[in-house]
């Protein structure tokens, strides 16, 4: 790594270490020639990754990150009216039941598995 380069670190689960090590032992067994480790292949997928999927993948990052809480709060700070209020508040549920994705049928699974426990 070149010396005037400024160095910051970031944290990963023991999980997707794990997988870094894995992937640098394979890279590794196959011959002596590789100088590679988990911190210089993790900066290479991080690389690729923003050269390649960020774009396309962003309004998925940014559905998996948004936080409804303060988006809430900054529109109570926001607005000026109630009337205001209303409609961003109405935009927000709108929009909102996009986000959530299909609902599940949970409850009528959870009915039918008990009944055929209780008639076992």
């Amino acid at each position: 790594m070149n010396k005037n380069k400024t160095v910051r670190r970031i944290a990963v689960s023991e999980a997707i270490f794990c997988q870094l090590e894995t992937e640098v032992n394979r890279i590794k067994s196959s011959g002596t020639h590789f100088k590679v480790n988990e911190s210089k292949l993790a900066a290479v997928i991080i690389k690729r990754f923003f050269k390649i999927y960020l774009e396309k993948d962003r309004s998925l990052l940014e559905k998996e990150f948004f936080d409804k809480k303060s988006y809430l709060e900054q529109l109570l700070k926001q607005s000026n009216s109630d009337e205001e209020l209303q409609q961003s508040l109405g935009q927000f549920l709108r929009n909102s039941k996009g986000r959530r994705g299909r609902k599940t049928n949970k409850k009528k699974e959870n009915d039918s598995s008990d009944s055929l426990k209780s008639e076992l």
